[in-house]
């Protein structure tokens, strides 16, 4: 890389950030990001990822300066040529415009190459400033953009593909979940009990077992009150030998502890889960906080192996009710309140993962989740959910079908994740060669 760039130095002048940018002003009519519309008469363009961050029909706000110009992520580092009217989006953004000496394609592209560091969330115009720019010819320009954008328009057709397999392996993970709680993913118990000429337990005869079992080890205050059935009125039909349950009829559902984490005690610290350690993978125990919890506490809200712990806060909908199995990571951990717990009695945990998996994934979490800004799935709303639950045997052949699929899609995902790397460093590697001179 160093040799490349001594090379260019060679071929071409290098001017500094005065000679190649004239900055500008947006007047004070950036537009906060939480006033973005889905669609309007006008793109807002801002510091993110996307090239276009939403949109706007207040004319007011539309930029008044000259065109093109240099759009830069103060936070961000991302550049963004503009060539069109258009709102300035949130705050952080820089506004330049390219120098007569440069073609403005040509400093966009170049911009993302300099070896800005990496603050993070920090400010970067700074180091902007104190960079030199590689400065040929402007018919040297034009040729150099018109190459790389030769070679983006092959890596975009190609990323294009990439994601619409990503999208296509997201489709096929909800429909082989919601299969799967259908009966629709493996042979029925009914059906292999009749072509084999016996017996089998159903459903019904399973959830009753689970009320025996739950009223027979009922320790808590006061009389024992029968969780609610399920109003399976508007409900879709089930297989035969499944039947709709309630997920309180399930087992024991508990909100974690309510007390905000002030401080951590020196007589009973103890490790606790948190919405944020529940991922699409799992449980990620890399960052679990500690807390005083008594012993009573503990006692009430350590989680034990076979526990289904899902999110019950989010600030997006679709991120509510996001599904993990306890599986005795730690040896002591508990729960906080932005964690909903289950604790399925007789009925296998994988199962019901399974099924709260579908739940998420195919919203159906999510359309039961309410609220102003933090969306709350919230315990008794979540212990009302009609679930299906088949036979016990064909919960075991529905896990064990679900796994080896899923198993094949995260494979495909990998792989999918893998080329978009590659991707990405082969638009890196273009954009150092046309700014090396070997374009």
């Amino acid at each position: 890389m160093k040799e490349s760039h001594e090379r260019a130095q060679a071929l071409w002048p290098i001017v500094r950030f005065d000679d190649a940018f004239v900055p500008a002003s947006d007047f004070g009519l950036h537009l906060d990001k939480s006033n973005y519309a889905a669609s309007g008469a006008y793109p807002v363009i801002d510091q993110g990822e996307a090239f276009i961050g939403g949109y706007t029909d207040d004319a007011r706000k539309v930029y008044r300066g000259q065109l093109p110009v240099i759009l830069f992520g103060d936070h961000t580092r991302r550049a963004k040529l503009v060539d069109f009217p258009f709102v300035v989006g949130a705050q952080g953004i820089k506004i330049l415009r390219p120098s007569k000496s440069f073609e403005p394609r040509f400093l966009t592209q170049l911009v993302s190459t300099l070896p800005i560091t990496d603050r993070g969330y920090g400010r970067h115009y700074a180091l902007l400033r104190q960079q030199q720019f590689l400065c040929p010819p402007m018919v040297d320009q034009i040729r150099i953009v018109a190459e790389i954008e030769k070679q983006f328009t092959r890596l975009d057709a190609g990323v294009a593909a990439l994601r619409r397999a990503q999208a296509n392996l997201k489709r096929y993970r909800a429909s082989v979940l919601k299969a799967a709680c259908e009966g629709k993913l493996v042979p029925t118990e009914a059906e292999l009990a009749r072509a084999e000429g016996r017996e089998y337990e159903s459903g019904a005869a399973l959830l009753e077992r689970i009320l025996i079992e739950r009223r027979a080890a009922w320790a808590g205050r006061g009389k024992y009150k029968e969780p609610a059935a399920p109003d399976v009125a508007g409900l879709p039909g089930l297989p035969e030998g499944c039947c709709w349950a309630t997920v309180e009829q399930l087992g024991e559902v508990q909100l974690g502890r309510q007390r905000s984490p002030k401080h951590v005690s020196k007589d009973f610290p103890t490790k606790y889960i948190r919405a944020a350690n529940i991922t699409n993978a799992g449980l990620s125990l890399d960052d679990v906080l500690e807390m005083e919890f008594s012993l009573v506490e503990r006692e009430r809200y350590r989680l034990q192996h076979g526990d289904i712990v899902l999110s019950e806060a989010s600030g997006s909908a679709s991120q509510v009710g996001k599904p993990a199995m306890w599986r005795d990571e730690l040896p002591m951990c508990c729960f906080q309140n932005t964690v909903i717990r289950l604790r399925p009695v007789l009925i296998g945990s994988n199962y019901v993962l399974t099924t709260f998996q579908h739940f998420y994934t195919n919203g159906v979490f999510s359309q039961i989740a309410g609220g102003v800004g933090i969306n709350h799935l919230g315990a008794e709303k979540f212990s009302a959910i009609p679930f299906p639950l088949p036979p016990l045997t064909e919960q075991q052949r529905i896990v064990a079908e679900v796994e080896r699929r899923l198993s094949v899609i995260d494979e495909l995902e990998a792989i999918v994740a893998a080329n978009l790397q590659r991707a990405a460093r082969l638009r890196q590697a273009v954009l150092q060669r046309a700014f090396s001179g070997e374009l």
